[in-house]
């Protein structure tokens, strides 16, 4: 979930339009974006309005480490109706993929974490040797077992 600010600093209320630039081209590389807003109305020098973006990264196979530039624009709605130019701005983020998903590493790691609880286990354990106490006091060796 990523969050931008977006600020009126125009002198009467407008509309904004927000847009991921990029959008195809991130979703070409595996993206899954949601913009779940795309206009929202703020007033003149009101506090920041939260436009959020959600974001799911690429599965792909193999080991890489990988950048990504996402590109979010707010365009002034008064600007492209009163002058005919639009007035926007854009904010770049840099997403850094490290290692991305290997489909069947969940079960060996599983596997692996089990491997290792099952040696603590037996490692844990210890031999000890059963006495038995015959009529004259003396220790013999019963049994020699693993507990």
């Amino acid at each position: 979930m990523m969050s931008f600010d977006v600020y009126n600093d125009g002198n009467a209320m407008d509309r904004f339009n927000v847009e991921i630039v990029n959008y195809d081209e991130l979703n070409d590389e595996g993206f899954q974006i949601s913009l779940p807003l795309v206009s929202v109305e703020i007033e003149s020098s009101a506090p920041a309005e939260k436009v959020r973006v959600q974001i799911r990264t690429p599965k792909n196979q193999g080991w890489t480490d990988k950048f990504f530039n996402l590109q979010f624009k707010a365009t002034s709605e008064y600007s492209v109706r009163t002058e005919g130019i639009p007035n926007y701005m854009v904010q770049s983020m840099t997403i850094y993929i490290r290692g991305v998903y290997l489909p069947g590493f969940e079960m060996l790691g599983s596997m692996m974490m089990t491997a290792l609880a099952a040696a603590a286990i037996v490692g844990g354990r210890r031999d000890e040797e059963i006495l038995e106490v015959s009529e004259d006091g003396t220790l013999t060796p019963l049994d020699s077992r693993i507990f």
